[in-house]
């Protein structure tokens, strides 16, 4: 089962790295590698990228507990200037373990 909940969403900046880096409510790791995305290619303009968290079971297994989804989105203003946010969703899963 998913439940999927809007966690945050940040303000309008004119770059879509500040648009990132103002997002409090994903772990480090999360921030510093989307940010490293954004700042290398313009492709993840208007897109979404899923990062997985994992946790351990009491038997060992690895679980994938759930995904941030971080949505990107630049847009040109009336001034043609750019204005970008970034959107952060949770989507909750119920303990599938990983296969492989």
């Amino acid at each position: 089962m998913l439940e999927t909940r809007v966690l945050e969403e940040s303000a309008t900046h004119g770059c879509l790295g500040d648009s990132v880096k103002s997002l409090k409510s994903v772990p480090p790791e999360v921030l510093q590698e989307d940010l490293r995305r954004v700042q290398s290619s313009d492709d993840y303009d208007n897109a979404s990228c899923y990062y997985s968290t994992l946790a351990r079971t009491e038997a060992g297994q690895e679980v994938v507990t759930g995904y941030y989804e971080i949505q990107h989105e630049r847009c040109m203003n009336w001034k043609f200037k750019h204005d970008t946010k970034a959107t952060v969703r949770w989507i909750s899963l119920r303990s599938f373990p990983l296969h492989g």
